[in-house]
């Protein structure tokens, strides 16, 4: 599944339990950003530990989810005010 499907799904999940698209998409923001700051604290961590594989597995983490946040951002956008 690549971020553009995630960040879709995503939306359509949230949107069954939200009164609009807009909410559902702001939901799902908001659980992307706090995975994002999990993911740098986790980064922080193995930083100090200089895991190398745990480090390189975090900024892949921190990427995968910047792309989602990109797609919910797109369909934020095409979402009629």
């Amino acid at each position: 599944m690549n971020a553009k499907e995630k960040a879709r799904q995503l939306v359509n999940l949230y949107y069954s339990h939200s009164k609009s698209q807009s909410q559902a998409v702001e939901i799902c923001e908001r659980i992307v950003l706090a995975e994002m700051c999990k993911q740098v604290d986790s980064l922080h961590g193995h930083l100090g530990d200089y895991d190398k594989a745990l480090i390189i597995s975090s900024i892949n983490q921190l990427k995968w989810q910047q792309e989602i946040a990109v797609e919910l951002l797109r369909i934020k956008n095409k979402i009629p005010v």
